[in-house]
């Protein structure tokens, strides 16, 4: 009976960017460069199970409808809002360059660098275990009552910050392409490519 996960839930996502692309072309090469920087925010409220959800299965008389008229219930579902206040900052820089060697041959190469720089929430919801602190017995100073090995984003322990992973400075995709034009005329292309990608925007 109820209807535990209709309660309502909000989620409201906000997204800045600011992003700039400049071209140059100089004899047989054709560069560009360019940089993007976007801030994330994801604000939610969840509600899953904040109505209570209640079953009734005939354990007590051997009819759910009984059990439910005489209020045995079988069990209760309920839990507390979830909020959370979700924060990432997402950042690039690339340079590329497409250098016609000769009638035959264009080669395109660039590299992008994008460090992964996970989200943290700004309320302080996050939690790590460690084995090592929970060897040496080492309690949390921010909740000293946890058990041992518990970390929380301000303890001196905890060496990745309010996002509790590390973070990935040394991100960088390269990516190179060949054109390969047999006879010189623009008739007939043979293509060839190399790329690594990496994709760090995971807040949602």
């Amino acid at each position: 009976t109820g209807c535990g996960t209709c309660s309502p839930g909000w989620f409201n996502v906000n997204s800045y960017q600011a992003s700039d692309d400049f071209n140059l072309t100089r004899g047989s090469h054709q560069m560009a460069f360019g940089v993007d920087v976007r801030r994330l925010q994801g604000n939610l409220l969840t509600n899953t199970y904040t109505n209570g959800n209640f079953t009734f299965n005939g354990t007590y008389t051997g009819d759910a409808l009984a059990d439910f008229l005489l209020g045995k219930i079988y069990q209760i579902q309920q839990a507390n809002p979830q909020w959370d206040s979700l924060r990432q900052t997402v950042f690039a820089i690339y340079g590329q360059d497409t250098f016609r060697v000769n009638k035959h041959l264009t080669v395109n190469a660039g590299v992008r660098w994008e460090p992964a720089l996970f989200p943290y929430d700004s309320f302080g919801h996050a939690l790590q275990f460690s084995m090592g602190a929970f060897l040496a017995g080492q309690h949390s100073t921010v909740y000293p009552n946890a058990p041992a090995g518990l970390l929380f984003p301000g303890d001196s322990a905890n060496p990745y910050g309010k996002s509790m992973t590390q973070q990935h400075w040394l991100t960088f995709s390269p990516r190179v392409g060949l054109v390969w034009d047999p006879r010189g005329d623009g008739k007939q292309t043979i293509r060839a490519a190399f790329g690594l990608m990496h994709y760090t925007d995971c807040l949602y």
